[in-house]
């Protein structure tokens, strides 16, 4: 067998095992794996399976850091007709790649969503806080120092943005505004994408972003540009288009600071399985997403694609 094959067989059949066990990683057996994006060959403008979907089968992405050393996902656990989730992060040490282990913070409660800042010095995460939000899935969104890989001074964001209704997926442009999704009676629908502008240090009362991109549908996960371009997102039944799977759609700022008519990302991207996830490396070049279209509605795996995809979108507007 070619040494790149068998190196392939052997973290799938590492990770496979391993996450099917829900236990620690031995990073003794795990491949020898160097370079940005894992050393994996960069796509092009049709979206690739990441490290062929071998890697990180049965996976969805979160993202990587500002420098590209971090790398965080998440494993998807079938158990009977649900599905379990276990966040994994990894990281270049000694010039290489570390096996992935589970992202924990060393917090009691379950670390959910972890975001890079794009200024390369915190994270963003939700978590349920304390026993009592989490038997009324109630999660907040935190806030920590982030340093080579080092957590430090957590913080739980204040009343502007945390409610009693449940806070999840944060994203954050440069200029600090966050950008997350909650579930709230006030909302367009159910799922709605919120946002909460940071002025002098502190973070104002979060707003709902508006009907351009809210329906009376869902919408999830929201990831933001880096310069606050263009916001991703994902949804099924978006204005009210009834479908039974989700896809991902794309809005773009205008010079007046409002947003464009969210569209649909298109056929390259969404199929007639899920599709979510949107996430865009730090140096703007790929486009990561998660999709079931590898095994026609079963296991997720990460894809990615080169961002000219996205200036075509916006070209098409």
């Amino acid at each position: 067998m070619k040494p790149a094959l068998l190196i392939i067989f052997m973290l799938f059949m590492f990770l496979g095992s391993l996450f099917s066990q829900e236990k620690s990683l031995n990073t003794s057996e795990f491949p020898f794996l160097t370079g940005p994006y894992l050393g994996q060959k960069p796509p092009g403008t049709t979206p690739e399976l990441f490290s062929n979907g071998n890697i990180f089968a049965g996976s969805r992405n979160r993202g990587f850091s500002k420098n590209g050393d971090h790398f965080c996902l998440v494993n998807v656990i079938r158990k009977g007709n649900k599905e379990d989730y276990i966040d994994y992060h990894m990281q270049i040490k000694d010039g290489r790649w570390t096996a992935p282990v589970p992202l924990d913070f060393d917090l009691e409660l379950p670390v959910r969503y972890p975001f890079f800042h794009p200024n390369g010095e915190k994270i963003l995460f939700g978590s349920y806080v304390n026993e009592e939000k989490k038997k009324k899935y109630d999660m907040d969104i935190c806030i920590a120092d982030y340093n080579s890989g080092n957590i430090s001074n957590m913080k739980i964001l204040g009343p502007m943005v945390n409610t009693s209704a449940p806070e999840r997926h944060p994203a954050v442009s440069k200029d600090g505004t966050l950008y997350f999704y909650s579930i709230r009676e006030s909302g367009k629908g159910g799922a709605d994408i919120y946002y909460s502008n940071f002025i002098n240090g502190k973070y104002q009362q979060a707003q709902n972003i508006g009907d351009m991109i809210n329906t009376i549908g869902d919408e999830y996960n929201p990831f933001i540009a880096p310069d606050g371009s263009y916001l991703m997102f994902n949804s099924y039944n978006w204005n009210g288009i009834e479908t039974d799977h989700h896809d991902i759609y794309i809005s773009f700022k205008n010079k007046d600071d409002s947003w464009t008519k969210a569209v649909n990302a298109g056929d390259k991207i969404n199929s007639a399985y899920d599709e979510w996830a949107a996430y865009v490396t730090a140096d703007g070049k790929y486009f990561f997403f998660t999709s079931r279209k590898h095994s026609k509605g079963g296991a997720p795996a990460i894809y990615w694609v080169s961002t000219r995809i996205i200036d075509r979108l916006k070209k098409t507007d």
